[in-house]
């Protein structure tokens, strides 16, 4: 498995991505294991790395967190309850310089 350096520190512009979640691209995050108030990622500097791989999150990728996201509103479905908590009166920015990953 190749590790995916657009989310990582060998990033060019990885200065400009921290406190941004890698699911969703809002900035929400305070530190690298925080949880994302807007879609309940929590933040894992492996899978951010390794995009296909499974940490923090229970049996969650990555890259399957980006598909829920743009799917259900949410990194996983699991999070139901705490996205709920979250309500709908959410003011957080998005990063212009986030980006989703690509391919498989």
């Amino acid at each position: 498995m190749e590790p995916d350096t657009s989310h990582s520190a060998a990033d060019p512009d990885y200065m400009e991505m921290i406190g941004t979640c890698a699911v969703c691209g809002y900035v929400g995050l305070g530190d690298e294991h925080d949880i994302c108030l807007v879609c309940g990622w929590h933040d894992d500097h492996v899978q951010r790395r390794y995009p296909d791989s499974t940490g923090a999150n229970r049996d969650v990728t990555l890259r399957q967190a980006q598909i829920n996201w743009k799917s259900i509103g949410m990194s996983a479905p699991y999070k139901k309850d705490l996205m709920r908590a979250r309500g709908t009166n959410w003011k957080f920015e998005l990063n212009p310089n986030w980006r989703p990953l690509t391919g498989p």
